[in-house]
């Protein structure tokens, strides 16, 4: 359930702005909107402490720790400016191998030489010059001028003229290296890549500072966080003051803080039209629910204010599509050993909600798998007994078994989010509602008639069903002075058919699935039949392909279980999936 907010503004001294907003930071229950665009040095400093600390965390966070280090009790200052320096000799010392193997490519056509010779020749009043030229095209010198090839390349000649300082020259120079000693240069390069050794050497060390940065990082983004409040309060000569939306459960805290500190604090609910209200799910409170929070998290959209919260609903269809796409007993049964496994290795209950979900989510596999039979797409004749599943999955006559379930599931879906919106609005516009989803029903008996079973299409309870929920929506459902409404109003009745139609998606998938697997199974057999001892390479084929097969599932699931839920759903629901999340003004706690 959607928890109903407060619109507050708190209004303290100015002299007592930090200290209000540390309070209210304490709090933690304060989302904060209409800062001003005022930034303090200190905030800038305090954000490039914070990027400072994410960079060397998540470089850090790559690396496996040295055996038998231990944690650092060193301050985290010193841990980060020891990483930075390191990371910059690296990236110095990257530089200098790339620029000698600049200058080794540079030099390569005319071998190492010795610059003080070149000197020297200067000073008698010669010049070297060096060039290169087809072998076509070689220059002509001047009878003061003296040629000599140095090298090669194809048809390219690289040579040198010595020449009187005096004398010019009708060619097209080339600059003399900045470093002409080979050796020299790739002693630079050796030296370089031994001062890498010993700084990724280190880095390795910082590693067990991982949690001493980490708490840094932490408590660095607390200070940012307060620093932006502190700074984007409004204020004039004598008094500051934060805008913000409360949930109504915590306005009794917020009012007897304001009476200890002196605060003046004014509330009122927040309009449904305000479109400045975060909206705030407190999965806490659903039990078993909360674990639909990784996916609203995943997935990165929450229902406006004004919406419904449907998270129980998705969470429920989410798992049925996952098992369905999914669709094999093997794949859940070591989805789920692994997710316990990793459960029992966890005790804090928040690091446990993403373990809890996969638990739910696995299991749904394993039995639709068990259902149907399906195990790592083993043929059924193959299989144990208990293990072939129910006899209304096999064959062609299962398949359209599968295909009838699909669209049920999608009445079922569809339909549930009108009757849910209906029962919110409680008065004429939910009679259009009401008659959507008889619609969607009447979609549903169109559906089976054209794909799955011919001449099954019920006329009496069908044409019932479209007539009555035709009329339903045509007095209840459509605003006749919105242009748009009625302009469209077509296309909403395709797109009510084909919003059942496309649940023959986890059909579809579940199908395709299943054939990639069986595919892959085939060819390992094919080379275990070539011989035996091909054993090793047909057990890295079937490998390869089930772990391509469960890449591609959790693709599916994504692409076409969330899809189900977030569009077709959420269309019939009314949903825009415009909401701001609630972020309070608080102290982030480590995990």
């Amino acid at each position: 359930m959607i928890e109903r907010m407060q619109n507050v503004t708190v209004v303290c001294l100015g002299k007592d702005r930090e200290d209000t907003v540390r309070r209210l930071q304490e709090l933690g229950t304060l989302h904060i909107v209409n800062l001003t665009a005022r930034t303090a040095e200190a905030t800038t400093d305090t954000q490039r402490l914070v990027e400072r600390y994410d960079a060397a965390i998540a470089r850090l966070g790559t690396r496996q720790a040295q055996e038998g280090t231990s944690p650092v009790a060193t301050p985290a200052a010193e841990v980060l400016a020891s990483y930075e320096a390191t990371a910059q000799r690296i990236a110095e010392a990257h530089e200098r191998i790339a620029a000698g193997r600049r200058s080794l490519a540079r030099l390569a056509p005319w071998g190492s030489f010795a610059l003080a010779d070149i000197l020297r020749l200067n000073d008698a009043g010669y010049r070297i010059a060096l060039g290169s030229a087809s072998l076509d095209q070689l220059p002509e010198l001047p009878p003061e001028a003296v040629y000599q090839e140095i090298s090669r390349a194809g048809n390219t000649v690289y040579f040198a003229v010595v020449a009187p300082a005096s004398l010019p020259l009708d060619l097209r120079e080339i600059p003399l290296p900045e470093q002409t000693d080979a050796s020299a240069i790739e002693a630079d390069i050796h030296a370089a890549e031994a001062a890498i050794a010993e700084g990724e050497s280190h880095l390795d060390q910082l590693v067990a500072a991982i949690p001493t940065l980490t708490a840094a990082r932490l408590q660095a983004s607390n200070e940012l966080a307060f620093r932006r409040a502190a700074d984007g309060m409004g204020q004039d000569e004598q008094l500051a003051w934060l805008q913000g939306y409360i949930p109504d459960r915590a306005v009794g805290n917020l009012l007897a803080a304001a009476q200890a500190s002196g605060w003046a604090v004014r509330h009122t609910p927040a309009s449904s039209d305000d479109p400045n209200v975060p909206t705030y799910i407190d999965y806490d409170r659903f039990g078993i629910f909360r674990i639909a929070k990784p996916v609203f998290d995943f997935i990165g959209i929450a229902p406006a204010y004004n919406e419904s919260d449907v998270s129980i609903c998705l969470l429920l269809f989410l798992t049925l599509f996952f098992g369905m796409i999914v669709g094999d007993a093997g794949y859940g049964t070591i989805f789920l050993a692994t997710s316990l496994f990793f459960r029992s290795r966890v005790a804090d209950p928040r690091k446990r909600v993403p373990l809890n979900l996969f638990v739910l989510l696995s299991s749904a596999a394993l039995l639709w798998g068990a259902l149907n039979g399906t195990w790592f797409a083993i043929p059924k004749e193959n299989l144990p007994a208990i293990m072939r599943g129910f006899s209304w999955f096999d064959g062609e006559l299962g398949q359209k078994h599968i295909q009838w379930l699909c669209f049920l599931i999608a009445a079922l879906h569809l339909s549930f989010g009108r009757a849910w919106k209906a029962w919110e609005k409680r008065d004429l516009a939910a009679l259009g509602h009401v008659g959507w989803g008889l619609f969607v029903w009447g979609n549903f008996f169109t559906a089976v008639e054209l794909v799955v079973f011919k001449g099954s299409f019920p006329l009496v309870l069908g044409g019932a069903l479209y007539g009555v929920g035709l009329l339903l929506i045509l007095v209840f459902g459509v605003r006749w002075r919105e242009v748009g409404d009625v302009l469209n109003l077509p296309f909403t009745f395709i797109g009510s058919f084909v919003d059942v139609l496309s649940y023959i998606r986890l059909f579809a998938v579940g199908l395709s699935s299943l054939y990639i697997a069986q595919s892959f199974n085939q060819m390992g057999g094919m080379v275990f039949e070539l011989s035996p001892w091909l054993f090793p390479g047909t057990a890295v084929v079937i490998l390869f392909g089930h772990l391509l097969n469960i890449a591609l599932g959790f693709m599916g699931v994504l692409v076409h279980g969330i899809r189900l839920n977030t569009l077709e759903f959420s269309n019939h629901m009314e949903l825009t999936w415009s909401g701001k999340r609630y972020h309070p003004l608080r102290n982030a706690e480590s995990n």
